[in-house]
């Protein structure tokens, strides 16, 4: 379980160099990756954009990521995020991320593990204290993730 905390810790840092490097241009952008570990297969949606001008506390970049980490042997069943059988992490911010403690509820399906991508259906609800929760749901197409 350490090297989940540790995975979340790193994952967590590349955000915030994302954040840091990528201002310039940006209007928005969602993408989906998975990637394979010998384990399990993490599918990570990210949403980016420009905060409107009105919106000075953390810049003008903002995101919101969210993290799955699953056994990838379960096709085709509903997996529930509850932090055992689907690990979920969200995390939101601009310049600097959200320290906040965030919740992740809902579940996932894998519909199919093809070899460029992974197609998964979402029912997931984001929450930060003091925010309103961000929904995530429906079909999603991760495209995998190759190491160089």
């Amino acid at each position: 379980m350490n090297c989940l905390r540790l995975r979340r810790k790193v994952l967590a840092g590349m955000a915030l160099a994302f954040a840091g490097a990528s201002c310039a241009g940006l209007s928005e952008k969602r993408t989906c990756v998975a990637e394979f570990s010998s384990w399990a297969v993490e599918l990570t949606w990210k949403h980016e954009w420009e905060a409107p001008p009105s919106d000075t506390t953390s810049g003008r970049y903002r995101f919101e990521s969210l993290a799955l980490v699953l056994k990838p042997t379960r096709v085709g069943e509903d997996q529930k995020i509850d932090g055992e059988a689907v690990v979920g992490t969200y995390v939101h911010g601009g310049t600097d991320w959200c320290m906040r403690a965030h919740r992740v509820a809902g579940t996932v399906r894998l519909l199919e593990i093809g070899t460029a991508d992974v197609r998964a259906r979402v029912d997931a609800v984001m929450s930060c204290p003091g925010e309103q929760p961000v929904e995530l749901r429906g079909d999603f197409t991760f495209e995998t993730k190759v190491p160089p």
